[in-house]
């Protein structure tokens, strides 16, 4: 039987890809939320053959009422064995010149679903007497490698990384791993707002030459959901094609 995966903020261009690499494997019964865009999930989900009407769910991430709301109504359906949580918006002003209200709702938007993502994973598997299971955040290589106008961004994701590191002991009582996921520049998702001067800059940057793609998430995501992953937890991996 195929093991339920929902991926939080699933209607970007990742979030799409990632969707459709999970359903290809076999292996995974994939589920999917938007806050906004919301058409581009139900799409992409109706590419795959997939119900949007049972498969997209509408949820602001930042509401922990309804992210529990919708992880209920999943595990009502199916038997919920994973979450990757995608959810972000990037900051691209300096700190002097962005406003109180900007700031905080970019720590908000790009903190809480995290923190309310895993807290209704294991509230559910608690409340469901279920065990095992994979908790997976997105963090970003400007955690250890900021650039200018990214200061409440940066710092959102180290928060999610120290959150990884703090919630894996909570979780492994129900045998459910919680792991984040440094992620460098891609050729989908918030990249497409990077100029492509700072592009160019960041592939000469990059062992590899080049940006990432949706293949490259998408595998390690499938590593990390695995059974074989079960020793992995409260680890950060950086997923940036060796980027210095």
């Amino acid at each position: 039987m195929a093991r339920a995966v929902i991926v939080f903020g699933a209607s970007g261009g990742l979030g799409g890809q990632l969707l459709t690499a999970l359903a290809a494997t076999g292996e995974y019964d994939v589920y999917g939320t938007a806050h906004e865009g919301g058409e581009r999930l139900e799409a992409t989900l109706a590419t795959l053959g997939l119900d949007p009407a049972r498969r997209a769910f509408t949820v602001d991430a930042t509401d922990f009422e309804q992210v529990r709301g919708c992880v209920s109504e999943l595990t009502a359906r199916a038997e919920l064995w994973g979450i990757v949580n995608l959810v972000g918006v990037p900051t691209a002003r300096r700190l002097a010149s962005a406003g109180p209200g900007e700031i905080e709702d970019a720590l908000l938007t790009n903190i809480l679903p995290a923190f309310w993502t895993t807290k209704a994973l294991l509230e559910s598997h608690r409340d469901r007497g279920a065990t095992g299971g994979r908790m997976i955040h997105a963090s970003s290589v400007v955690a250890r490698r900021p650039v200018p106008g990214t200061v409440p961004y940066s710092a959102a994701k180290c928060a999610i990384e120290g959150l990884v590191r703090s919630a894996a002991e909570e979780a492994a009582r129900y045998d459910v791993t919680v792991n984040a996921l440094r992620l460098g520049y891609f050729d989908a998702g918030m990249s497409a707002e990077v100029p492509e001067p700072m592009l160019e800059g960041v592939r000469a940057a990059t062992a590899l030459g080049r940006l990432g793609r949706g293949a490259d998430l998408a595998a390690t995501i499938a590593f990390l959901l695995s059974s074989e992953a079960g020793f992995v937890t409260g680890a950060t991996l950086d997923v940036d094609g060796g980027l210095v």
